[in-house]
């Protein structure tokens, strides 16, 4: 199996929107078979809308990706109630489903998340030096659908 390259490019909690955490980024891989994203909260999947993405900045940029589409990359992640989630002890995980291999995309806890974002809304960005491919983010899509989630 070929490597599957990720990125977070950034997050947002959206609390009139309504308590929104949104993720962006892109996951590819030059392997053929589907890549799916899962969102769970302590390994139980949690409800999620998911947007694909042109990112034709990540094929031109990795060699490997050359041959496929960057419609196909990008995406968008919506998790709506993070209000609600984060009070729990959940630990929240997005993954890159390919088959029976996972790859954890990204991962924080409630706490985490509370104490992010508890006081209102705002954006964190993850700022990367040097082109796409470097290492696990959040953020991504691949040729298949979103599990568990609505397109």
């Amino acid at each position: 199996m070929k490597k599957i390259y990720t990125s977070i490019d950034s997050e947002e909690y959206r609390p009139d929107a309504p308590t929104d955490l949104i993720l962006n980024g892109w996951m590819a891989s030059a392997d053929p078979t589907p890549l799916k994203i899962q969102i769970l909260a302590d390994g139980a999947p949690i409800p999620f809308r998911g947007e694909r993405r042109a990112r034709p900045d990540v094929i031109q940029s990795i060699e490997e990706l050359s041959d496929i589409s960057s419609d196909q990359v990008g995406f968008v992640l919506t998790i709506p109630g993070m209000d609600r989630l984060w009070e729990t002890d959940s630990t929240f995980q997005v993954l890159a489903v390919r088959g029976v291999e996972q790859k954890i995309l990204w991962e924080k806890t409630a706490a985490q998340i509370r104490e992010e974002y508890g006081g209102g809304g705002g954006e964190k960005k993850k700022k990367k030096g040097g082109p796409p491919g470097g290492g696990g983010g959040v953020y991504g899509w691949g040729w298949g659908g979103f599990v568990g989630g609505k397109k």
